[in-house]
């Protein structure tokens, strides 16, 4: 009666350890294949990509600091922007950098040089509308913006420095009457900016204050037409018109700063999985 009573036990212990084997096995290939599963439903949700762009602009400044004068040229600019857009959001991280020569009114061959740096990031959340897809956030902006003209000299150089809060919506029309074109419409507007300022006066000091939409002036628009090409599907060909604006005053004295651009670009963009 013992001896079976043990073989009993000692069997039943086997296949209590070849069960817990099993179940440990098909754990580690559950992982494996739900690792894979959330891949390819995150690329199912999600498309990724890089992206390139050249720009030709048209710039117009007036800094009342410098001259009362309003200063108007053309420019060049480079996007590099890191983003993604799906069925549940759209991030974007966008570096640009870029250099314009203006001249003023009364045409002096003296041109003003306005170099500018901007880093931006949005982040947005999709709206279900059956138009197409709509997202709605905010973007993080820093930018900087110098204005260096020569025949001024001790008074021959200015800039800006703004950290803003900008609301932004975003909207894409895929595949527009069934052909390779995308429709994207893209914009947002000021409603909270960090400003820093030189000089103060005339020729030195700075200027920091802290403003809210209505005070500080902010807004940029975008339209553009994204086409997929023949030989790969996933790479895109972009050309796009954008407009951005800004304007603030001195709480010192009440002279604005104020410039706006007007651009044209094409990119590429590249499809990453």
């Amino acid at each position: 009666m013992r001896i079976a009573l043990a073989l009993i036990l000692l069997v039943t212990a086997c296949v209590e350890r070849g069960i817990s084997q099993t179940v440990s096995i098909a754990d580690t290939l559950s992982k494996k294949e739900r690792k894979q599963r959330e891949a390819a439903a995150f690329a199912a949700r999600n498309e990724v990509y890089r992206m390139t762009a050249l720009g030709v602009g048209q710039t117009q400044v007036q800094d009342l600091r410098m001259s009362p004068l309003v200063y108007s040229g053309l420019g060049l600019y480079l996007d590099l922007s890191a983003f993604r857009y799906g069925t549940k959001s759209l991030r974007e991280l966008r570096f640009t950098m870029g250099y314009s020569a203006a001249n003023n009114q009364i045409g002096s061959s003296s041109l003003m040089h306005l170099p500018k740096l901007m880093l931006d990031y949005t982040l947005q959340r999709r709206v279900s509308i059956p138009e197409g897809k709509m997202y709605l956030g905010a973007s993080v902006t820093n930018e900087g913006n110098a204005r260096i003209y020569l025949p001024l000299g001790n008074n021959a150089f200015a800039t800006d420095y703004q950290f803003s809060l900008n609301p932004s919506i975003s909207f894409v029309k895929e595949n527009i009457r069934n052909s390779r074109w995308s429709l994207w419409i893209r914009s947002n507007i000021g409603l909270a900016g960090l400003t820093i300022r030189y000089p103060r006066f005339t020729y030195e000091g700075i200027e920091t204050q802290f403003l809210f939409a209505g005070w500080y002036r902010r807004w940029q628009f975008e339209l553009a037409g994204v086409r997929a090409f023949r030989f790969e599907e996933h790479n895109r060909f972009y050309v796009a018109y954008q407009f951005e604006l800004y304007r603030f005053n001195s709480p010192i004295d009440g002279h604005p700063i104020s410039q706006y651009l007007n651009k044209i670009k094409v990119a590429f963009w590249l499809h990453r999985k």
